[in-house]
């Protein structure tokens, strides 16, 4: 018996020292953070709240009223072999406070995470999953999996996908080429697939950097893009399985041969006391729509935007000017016999499109999303936060570092839309238009509590015009002329 254990002994120490040497780092990060938000006549399909349903764009509810507490934790694990292999993993579970599933005549709630009684209704989910490697002897590397992109200042894409990059590291430039399953639920039928590829050429030298960044998505018959104002929850109201789309005014067409290309160009330039930077992107390419397959008709993608903006630091101070343009569609005041009102198609597409592999972009508080990811009003005729058009801005803001631990920031956007949209239903049926969307104020207080644990108090208003939301003279609502949010998010990251 001494001697089978002595042997054994001897064996696996043989092992051992034969084995090859194997180390795995384990890098851990992460975020918390609590939000709570008052926010007075948004709207947005997610609340739930009370609704105006006396004219054909009831599919946009009116909200007067929303408060609420959400939380979030995100936990990051990146599991290093080398500096040549990794794999990446973000996980996330998001908690509003107090919520349970609820009927009511509108829609339905469902739980939102484990902030009901008992805490067991929410979940985890798997926010990224890569592998990112080195190709040894070459400059190439590449990530494959669930991952973020965030491409020209969230304009082109910013949002995490299932995806493949091959990055080349050719000092001073830089190439990058992607594929992006933007759309794959029936692996079966491929006409309802959406495949992205992207092509990005970036240089940097000294304070100066540019990038030419292209995207291209084959929708096949898919209606994804077609309505940019469309694309974003609560307002996706898009039919992959019978390749339509419904546009904003509730008309339902059929989709061929969907193919988008976004060209953009990012200029920047930065130095201690000065950064600028400049964005731009062209849609081209074509769609067939139609209300019968016989009857298709091609459309031609010809929207644009212009992005850009200076900021200046001065010891305590800084001070930041800039503003950007999206071009929309043309509306017509023809009314039909039903009273709806009409647009004005042509042959074009002009409103700035955006591939499904969407953008976030985020800038005021109300209009732009914000800490606190608001939806506003549209009616089908324009969009700010996630993906603006038919929308342009100006702004200006200044930031003061008064203590330490205390900074105050202050900013002013005028926002107007591009093309007069419908702003009031008139008894009579005629239609009045206007552009005037409103001026905004935002107020952001940011407090350091302890290490990196950062209290953040947010004060929005905004004056809004005739654009901002379609009124109707029969309607018994008399929706207010301001729309103000106050809010405090409690975040700490590792």
């Amino acid at each position: 018996m001494r001697r089978f254990l002595v042997v054994s002994m001897v064996c696996v120490m043989a092992l051992a020292i034969a084995a090859p040497t194997f180390a795995l780092e384990v890098k851990f990060g992460g975020l918390w953070r609590t939000r709570l938000i008052s926010q007075h006549d948004f709207v947005n399909a997610t609340a739930g709240e009370t609704r105006d349903n006396t004219d054909q764009f009831s599919s946009v509810p009116y909200m007067k009223h929303a408060n609420r507490i959400d939380q979030r934790l995100r936990i990051y694990m990146d599991f290093i072999s080398s500096e040549n292999l990794k794999v990446v993993t973000r996980f996330e579970t998001n908690a509003s406070w107090g919520a349970a599933g609820r009927t009511n005549p509108d829609r339905v709630v469902t739980s939102s995470g484990s902030g009901n009684i008992g805490a067991d209704s929410g979940a985890l989910v798997v926010k990224n999953a890569y592998v990112d490697f080195k190709i040894p002897q070459t400059p190439l590397q590449a990530k494959i999996g669930v991952q973020g992109l965030d491409l020209l200042d969230g304009w082109l894409v910013n949002d995490d996908f299932s995806a493949a990059t091959l990055t080349a590291d050719l000092k001073p430039f830089n190439v990058m080429l992607g594929y992006i399953a933007g759309y794959n639920q029936d692996d079966m039928t491929e006409t309802e697939n959406i495949d992205d590829l992207l092509a990005v050429v970036s240089y940097k030298e000294g304070p100066f950097s540019a990038s030419l960044m292209g995207l291209w998505q084959d929708a096949h018959d898919n209606g994804g893009s077609v309505f940019p104002m469309m694309m974003s929850t609560p307002y996706r109201v898009i039919d992959t399985v019978g390749g339509t789309v419904k546009d904003p005014l509730g008309n339902t067409w059929l989709v061929e041969n969907n193919q988008l290309f976004n060209l953009g160009l990012n200029l920047r330039y930065k130095i201690d006391y000065l950064s600028a930077y400049f964005n731009f992107i062209k849609n081209f390419g074509s769609v067939k729509l139609g209300d019968r397959r016989d009857q298709m008709e091609s459309f031609d993608y010809t929207g644009w935007m212009l992005d850009g903006g200076i900021n200046y630091f001065c010891g305590p101070w800084s001070f930041n000017l800039g503003g950007f343009y999206t071009t929309g569609q043309k509306y017509t005041n023809l009314v039909n016999d039903e009273g709806e009102i009409t647009f004005d198609k042509g042959t074009d597409l002009d409103w700035f499109t955006y591939a499904m592999a969407g953008p976030s972009k985020v800038f005021s508080e109300i209009v732009g999303g914000g800490l606190f990811d608001n939806y506003i009003p549209n009616g089908g005729f324009w969009m700010g936060y996630p993906n603006p058009t038919n929308i342009w801005t100006v702004n200006a803001g200044a930031a003061w570092q008064a203590l330490p631990k205390t900074k105050l920031a202050l900013a002013w956007y005028y926002f107007g839309t591009s093309e007069k949209v419908p702003s009031r239903i008139n008894p009579n049926g005629t239609v009045d238009f206007d552009n005037y969307l409103g001026n905004e104020i935002n107020l952001n207080i940011t407090q350091n509590i302890v290490d990196k644990l950062n209290l953040d108090l947010v004060g929005a208003y905004m004056f809004t015009g005739d654009a901002y939301r379609l009124k109707n003279a029969n309607s018994p609502h008399d929706h207010s002329d301001s729309v103000y949010e106050l809010g405090a998010r409690l975040q700490w990251t590792w």
